[in-house]
């Protein structure tokens, strides 16, 4: 069964229609999102509300990058020592 729970960012209450059991994930999101908002508007004090939303899904973009790029890695060494593995040196 879903519900309506309202957060507020930036001045603004949005509406997001959740299940029951996304409701801690909601709850850590929602925190989440508001402690980068307010790191952003520390960083950035003259920012309006739109350039503060810009930086701070930038902010949390980079970290998504960077163990997307680390996985690949892994997925490439991963990949070379099952081959190492198959066709061991004579």
């Amino acid at each position: 069964m879903s519900s309506v729970r309202v957060a507020s960012f930036l001045g603004q209450e949005y509406s997001f229609r959740i299940s029951e059991d996304e409701e801690p994930l909601f709850q850590q999101a929602t925190a989440l999102l508001q402690q980068k908002l307010a790191e952003s508007r520390t960083r950035y004090p003259t920012s309006d509300a739109q350039e503060l939303l810009l930086m701070t899904a930038l902010a949390l973009c980079v970290p998504q990058a960077e163990q997307a790029e680390q996985l690949h890695q892994t997925q490439q060494r991963l990949a070379a020592l099952i081959d190492s593995l198959q066709h061991p040196a004579d």
